[in-house]
């Protein structure tokens, strides 16, 4: 049965250089709002989460990665 292993063997990952990560640039953020008669008030908003990585975000982290007006 090894002759099958041997056939069948994908090539190895041993020797594929691992792909370098990929720093996100969270540039689509969405805002979080606590209650329910808030949402769509940017105004009210309590944090914001980036939808590539969902990262979380204060609004002064927001505003300091330039994502959203102060």
């Amino acid at each position: 049965m090894s002759w099958l292993k041997n056939m069948f063997r994908r090539d190895s990952t041993e020797d594929e250089e691992p792909e370098p990560e990929v720093a996100c640039t969270h540039m689509n953020l969405t805002a979080k709002w606590d209650e329910a008669a808030d949402v769509g008030d940017a105004d009210k908003a309590t944090g914001y989460s980036c939808i590539a990585c969902n990262e979380s975000f204060t609004i002064e982290q927001a505003q300091a990665l330039g994502r959203i007006s102060a």
